[in-house]
């Protein structure tokens, strides 16, 4: 167990009334009253927002391949047909 609080950080945050009900009251439906549900919300939700920054990110850059395009040295073809049978 010591361990395990060694690996925790500690913060304080402050939220509007309406927004920390709201935080309290996901946390209880997801995991009743268990010690640390409200951080467990709360890191579920940055890891969310990571993930998406992260799929935001790659996105952008598949984009910014696909307008710069493909060098290919000259190399012409007429149609799909030509690679498939």
């Amino acid at each position: 167990m010591h361990s395990l609080l060694q690996s925790m950080g500690v913060m304080t945050i402050s939220l509007k009334k309406e927004d920390e009900e709201a935080l309290r009251k996901l946390a209880k439906l997801k995991y009743g009253d268990k010690k640390g549900a409200i951080a467990k919300v709360i890191a579920e939700a940055v890891k969310r927002e990571l993930t998406g920054q992260e799929q935001e990110n790659a996105r952008r850059r598949a984009i910014e391949i696909m307008e710069k395009g493909w060098n290919l040295k000259g190399w012409k073809y007429k149609g799909r047909d030509e690679f498939y049978d």
